[in-house]
């Protein structure tokens, strides 16, 4: 049998949601609100030799959104956002990695688009167990109205009430699976 170096040299880590974060923020009136995503899982085989090879998968849960209020937490799950009765998850799929850029199929509320995030490698690390961990960074900006999500509020002397550009900002950390050793 043989495998081709590509194969050989992947590595896949599953995506440690403890030590993690899916955060996000968006502009409300004058200010930005935070918040985040605390429950997701995914995998990212790594070709350390071969970014360029490498791929990404991750499942976010929208019902776990959160901004540290629950009546928003609550109309951010509705229909009038997420609709996450419709759409429970949110999915992130790679197509490419090259120049500390990802590409991918984002899969949000029933829309399947295009994005590109700028993404860092921070290499691997054993932990205090002897297992290896592997870290990494995205941000971007996405527009929400491209996913469907249009809801606002006309204010009486102009402008709306939320903005539609979303800033994304994610740092993950992989513990190598069993079947990667």
């Amino acid at each position: 049998m043989v495998f081709s170096q590509e194969a050989a040299a992947a590595k896949t880590f599953n995506i440690n949601s403890i030590h993690s974060s899916i955060s996000f923020k968006v502009r409300h009136l004058v200010a930005q609100v935070r918040g985040e995503f605390t429950q997701f899982k995914g995998t990212i085989v790594l070709d350390e030799d071969h970014l360029e090879n490498s791929k990404v998968t991750a499942v976010i849960d929208a019902d776990s959104i959160n901004t540290n209020d629950t009546q928003r937490d609550e109309h951010l799950k509705s229909s009038d956002f997420l609709n996450v009765a419709s759409y429970p998850e949110i999915l992130f799929i790679s197509k490419s990695i090259k120049d500390n850029q990802i590409t991918g199929d984002l899969i949000m509320h029933g829309v399947t688009k295009s994005v590109t995030l700028n993404f860092e490698y921070h290499g691997t690390q054993e932990d205090q167990w002897h297992n290896l961990r592997a870290g990494f960074s995205a941000s971007g900006v996405i527009d929400r109205r491209d996913f469907g999500i249009t809801f606002n509020q006309t204010l009486d002397q102009g402008g709306v009430v939320i903005g539609d550009e979303i800033k994304i900002d994610i740092e993950i950390e992989g513990a190598l699976a069993a079947s990667s050793e």
